[in-house]
């Protein structure tokens, strides 16, 4: 990797280690995930200045490591809060479920900057939302995340014909993605266009906004199939994932 001076990079993860020290997971457009060890940043605030905290970007300086040791954070500056401090519990379990899937999927030296813009685009959404937002973000979050993987189905095209959903899809849990009436009829997993055109806007232009527009029958079904798919991507129980449905039960 070499060493890397000032590069910008997101906290997505602290893990204490021996009696002072964390490692750091970072989030970096050019060189994807650096897992780095910042020594005596638990015994002193000094040390970095306090910045080191989850979902904030900083301008990070890590040394490479000598073989089969961990890369060494040797400062961060602060350059944005993207949680910003006073998170509510449930705005808190957002945040950590994004840097969860993030965590998921990026690899140590590989550029991945469409991956470290996706988080950073959306970690502004978790400062803003009320606890019934929650299930909107939800949904938009996996099925962003799911689009940037390869992984989402077509949402605007017949997955059996390809023809243009016009009017909208049925979904079934047991199809690979949504249908036309003549391919795939049934009306009670029925997604009409506009919930589907709500939800690809958001993915493209990562607006919140257009997918608090859900209608609460369309959001049900996309958020089992999408649930589905996450859990095939990600095997595993996501911690922050079930704190978060937990969440949306109880609002």
């Amino acid at each position: 990797m070499g060493s890397t001076t000032h590069q910008p990079a997101l906290i997505l993860r602290l893990q204490p280690v021996g009696e002072a020290d964390l490692i750091v997971s970072l989030m970096t457009a050019d060189c994807g995930r650096i897992d780095a060890i910042a020594r005596g940043a638990r015994s002193s605030r000094k040390r970095f200045g306090g910045v080191l905290r989850p979902f904030c970007t900083v301008a990070a300086q890590v040394d490479s490591p000598k073989r089969g040791t961990l890369p060494v954070l040797v400062a961060a500056d602060l350059l944005q809060d993207l949680g910003g401090d006073g998170l509510s519990y449930p705005q808190l379990c957002l945040a950590s479920y994004l840097a969860e899937l993030a965590l998921q999927v990026a690899q140590p030296d590989h550029a991945d900057a469409p991956l470290y813009h996706w988080i950073a685009d959306r970690l502004p959404w978790c400062r803003a939302v009320t606890d019934a937002d929650l299930p909107a973000a939800k949904l938009a979050i996996e099925a962003s995340w799911l689009r940037a993987g390869g992984v989402l189905p077509d949402l605007l095209h017949c997955c059996r014909c390809g023809a243009l959903l016009e009017a909208g899809g049925s979904w079934p849990a047991d199809a690979d993605g949504l249908g036309c009436p003549s391919c795939l009829h049934a009306p009670r997993d029925w997604v009409p266009a506009a919930a589907l055109a709500a939800l690809v806007q958001s993915i493209h232009h990562s607006e919140l906004a257009t997918a608090l527009q859900l209608p609460l029958a369309a959001r049900h079904i996309l958020d089992d199939r999408l649930r589905r798919l996450v859990g095939q991507t990600a095997p595993g129980q996501l911690r922050a994932e079930r704190a978060l449905r937990d969440c949306i039960r109880q609002g």
